[in-house]
């Protein structure tokens, strides 16, 4: 996955003031596991994306800004 889409998710993530903690809870996958997605060091799937997306209250395309 581009890492601008990571790049993305973290700063939507920091800019709702969302702790990871909260979102890894949610999607019922480790804190560890979603920091090493949002930090570009793990492929996130496709789903754990759409509900990042829901649990963040925006447009899934909003992580996909600027990716070519």
């Amino acid at each position: 996955m581009n890492k601008k889409v990571s790049r993305n998710v973290k700063r939507i993530i920091n800019e709702k003031g969302i702790k990871q903690k909260y979102i890894a809870e949610t999607l019922g996958i480790t804190q560890p596991k979603l920091s090493r997605m949002v930090n570009g060091s793990r492929k996130p799937d496709p789903v754990e994306l759409y509900k990042i997306s829901k649990i963040l209250n925006v447009d899934i395309n909003e992580f996909f800004k600027g990716v070519e």
